[in-house]
């Protein structure tokens, strides 16, 4: 059966860049233009009882040339996430290289704990369904960056996704560490809600 869907009214606004300055950071070689991923929409069942929504959850990068012993930090990445070729993924992105995204309460922990040089964070978009497996097979999946993958989130991707925003990774004076610049370069801007009919 066809599903009615009531979009609430809400339109996107889209940020106007500021062109001299978005050029003059991207050609500093001291800085590094990040993407700040937007969040989604959420989706509401015809009771407006939350079905899919986006929370914030903390991503970790590290800026390789700061890591004075690479060795020791691909070892401690390697126990903490599984994962291997730390090595590799340092020589390839030097200036910055995420280590983990959206990370649970454990891993958060364990990173926190880590002392790996240069290791950071910032806040990301996580989509989670408070209403657990009941509707997955009619609201589908997103990937890690919240784009729609099967079901509601795919047929209607192009209205929950918002635009990405951009800020500005400076390196400091001394060249010594990096720290995102407070405003940011493009703000993000949210995608829109959607209604469904079902209960």
């Amino acid at each position: 059966a066809a599903i009615w869907i009531i979009f609430i009214g809400r339109l996107f606004m889209l940020q106007v860049l500021d062109r001299d300055r978005f050029l003059s950071a991207a050609e500093n070689q001291q800085n590094l233009v990040i993407d700040i991923q937007a969040k989604r929409g959420s989706i509401y069942d015809r009771n407006l009882k939350v079905l899919a929504q986006d929370i914030d959850s903390y991503s970790y990068y590290v800026v390789p040339e700061q890591i004075s012993n690479k060795n020791q930090a691909a070892r401690k990445l390697k126990k903490i996430t599984g994962s291997a070729n730390w090595l590799n993924k340092f020589k390839k992105h030097p200036q910055f290289l995420w280590v983990a995204r959206k990370t649970d309460k454990r891993l958060e922990r364990t990173l926190k704990q880590s002392d790996i040089e240069s290791l950071n964070r910032i806040v990301e978009p996580k989509r989670v369904y408070p209403a657990g497996k009941l509707a997955l097979s009619l609201l589908g999946r997103v990937d890690i960056d919240i784009n729609g993958l099967s079901g509601i989130e795919l047929q209607y991707n192009e209205v929950l996704s918002g635009r990405n925003g951009k800020a500005i990774l400076k390196r400091d004076g001394l060249g010594k560490s990096y720290f995102f610049d407070e405003k940011p370069l493009v703000e993000p801007c949210s995608g829109a809600d959607i209604v469904l009919t079902l209960d």
